[in-house]
């Protein structure tokens, strides 16, 4: 017996007067960066309704716990970034620019997704050479300590917002089949089909990782906000290693959906995502 189910990882709730926030009086955050963050990312989930104004300084301090200044700064912040407007006389709004665009890819078919991705986004190369890689990309490969492969490094863009944050290490016989120029305006993974290569596994593994110097300016986000990282290692048809993926992607304009079927045996039932 089956059973459908949707599952996606960002969950919008209604706005909760009553929740109360707790800060880490250790974080060696600034408070107001924080209440800042927070304050961001429920604009941009869309908690608080655009036609109704946001609670006053006042009450978002007595919520949170902090002072009136601490909030006062946080909400220039956001008015800065034109996320949120005051109106004279009514109160404090969120802005049209509050509504971020988003892209959704689902784990149940990851190679598509990609391609998608590829063909949908503005690409940017930051850098492209022939390399030898870190230890752990050569193990990852399957390649000796000597060995050469190509790095690119890209940002994509999706609605002209950056989306995500690219590296990846080719083998270098695949990679000479194709020149820098051709990262900006093809998807990867087509190139490699153009180079004879044909991707038929992958293995994926997902976690979070707190913007460095390198990603943050190419993301437009500040120092240390956390990231969706995804790493991927894509296999031919002989199990040999064609690309190893890394993926830095900005939480609130990237989302994974899995969609899930319930099947019931004999003795227990158990979740699995449809397809398998």
């Amino acid at each position: 017996m089956y059973e459908s189910w949707d599952f996606t990882l960002k969950v919008s709730r209604e706005y909760d007067p009553t929740m109360k926030y707790e800060f880490d009086s250790a974080s060696p955050v600034p408070l107001y960066h924080r209440m800042y963050l927070v304050l961001r990312q429920r604009i941009l989930e869309g908690r608080y309704p655009s036609d109704q104004p946001l609670p006053n300084e006042l009450e978002i301090a007595q919520q949170s716990g902090v002072s009136r200044v601490t909030v006062r700064r946080a909400m220039e912040r956001l008015a800065s970034e034109a996320l949120i407007e005051r109106r004279r006389g009514r109160g404090t709004f969120v802005t049209a620019n509050a509504s971020t665009p988003h892209f959704e890819a689902s784990l149940s078919g990851l190679l598509d997704t990609m391609l998608a991705m590829g063909l949908k986004t503005q690409v940017t190369l930051l850098e492209f050479a022939y390399v030898t890689p870190p230890a752990a990309i050569q193990r990852d490969l399957g390649i000796g300590p000597s060995e050469v492969v190509q790095l690119a490094v890209r940002v994509r863009r999706y609605k002209n917002e950056p989306l995500c944050h690219l590296t990846t290490y080719v083998p270098e016989s695949v990679g000479k089949t194709y020149q820098a120029s051709d990262l900006s305006n093809v998807p990867l993974l087509q190139l490699l089909e153009q180079a004879g290569v044909v991707p038929v596994e992958a293995d994926e593994h997902i976690t979070a990782k707190l913007a460095d110097p390198d990603v943050a300016g190419p993301l437009n986000v500040e120092l240390g906000v956390p990231l969706l990282q995804v790493t991927r290692i894509t296999r031919d048809v002989n199990g040999r290693a064609v690309e190893h993926l890394t993926a830095l992607f900005r939480p609130d304009r990237y989302e994974y959906h899995l969609k899930m079927r319930r099947r019931t045996g004999d003795t227990q039932s158990h979740w699995t995502p449809s397809g398998i």
